[in-house]
């Protein structure tokens, strides 16, 4: 037997030398409207007594700052209440070094004294896409905000967060198949802040290998080295269908004096490869956990055709599958790979 293992390469790797970079950009507003018409469709919600709003006034005077661009997000105190804050729900895939890696976001302040911020970090453990503090992960920091005029970068090891309840795995674990990122939180403790009006301003929220890096200012990014590089790319191989995971290590052997991991493993399965046309090709769970494990993403394609079979014989077709002709095929095909 034949296959095609299509190995998907998101390399980042930068040069040895260098010892911190910007692993995941969580938000950073730009492309949304002013004001609040775009805030829920971007997962970015406020709570208690604070009023949440895209700007883009504050950064106008600085256009040209790379870190922060031209949007930025305003987080009003209201002075009615004992509670409140702001966060954001999390969209994407990341993969956290509880080690190594930090939290960082922009911040501008505009009281006379410090205050404290209440940063929550959420983990959906349980994998069912909510929050649930019985089941899932918080993990907390408090930060002291100190009054400085204008912007200060804030980034914070994550190591220093602490878990905040009995539920979940009590494990920093957030990755792919572990704790996904579910949101992050950002609440104002002190009582007495909060019965007072304040405005404050955040952009780049981000996760980062070592501290977010900058550059001239705290919103450009480092001066690039001669020697300094990322690829991407892609590359593809036919057999050894048995051993996926190997052809990627052999692959990234090419490469050992820079760091370096393959992202997603992708390969292609037929409906059947028996040389018949019944459709009776299902995925090797086996196979797949292996790739699993080695920290690989697997991307699976299904092609909708018959290998090896004889020129006559019929091959599926798009209207087919519309009309619902391999529906049960597909139905237990997906409950292999749960």
């Amino acid at each position: 037997m034949r296959k095609t293992l299509f190995l998907f390469c998101l390399f980042s790797f930068l040069n040895g030398r260098v010892e911190a970079q910007l692993k995941y950009l969580i938000e950073d507003f730009e492309g949304m409207t002013e004001g609040t018409s775009e805030l829920k469709s971007n997962g970015v919600f406020g709570f208690g007594n604070v009023m949440v709003q895209v700007d883009q006034k504050i950064h106008a005077a600085s256009p040209k700052n790379a870190y922060s661009g031209s949007t930025c997000v305003k987080v009003q105190s209201l002075g009615k209440g004992e509670y409140g804050g702001w966060g954001k729900g999390s969209s994407i895939n990341v993969e956290l070094d509880a080690t190594a890696d930090y939290f960082n976001f922009y911040v501008n302040y505009d009281g006379q004294v410090a205050t404290k911020i209440k940063i929550d970090l959420q983990e959906d453990d349980n994998s069912d896409h909510a929050y649930q503090k019985e089941m899932d992960d918080t993990w907390w920091y408090l930060h002291i905000l100190e009054v400085k005029r204008g912007w200060q970068l804030v980034s914070i090891p994550l190591n220093k967060f602490k878990d905040g309840n009995a539920g979940g795995d009590g494990t920093f674990n957030v990755g792919y198949k572990t704790g996904k990122l579910f949101s992050f939180i950002m609440s104002f403790p002190e009582v007495d802040f909060l019965k007072t009006k304040h405005i404050l301003y955040f952009d780049f929220i981000s996760f980062s290998k070592g501290k977010l890096p900058t550059g001239t200012s705290i919103f450009d990014p480092p001066v690039p080295v001669p020697d300094a590089f990322c690829s991407l790319g892609a590359w593809s191989e036919e057999g050894n269908s048995a051993n996926f995971s190997n052809i990627a290590l052999a692959f990234e052997n090419n490469f050992k004096p820079v760091e370096k991991k393959m992202g997603v493993v992708h390969f292609f399965q037929s409906f059947a490869f028996d040389g018949g046309n019944n459709h009776n090709h299902y995925p090797s769970v086996e196979r797949i956990n292996k790739v699993i494990k080695e920290g690989y993403i697997p991307m699976i394609t299904l092609e909708d055709h018959y290998v090896n079979t004889t020129a006559g014989t019929k091959q599926p077709n798009l209207y087919s599958i519309v009309e619902g002709h391999f529906d049960s095929f597909f139905g237990y095909w997906a409950s292999q790979i749960k």
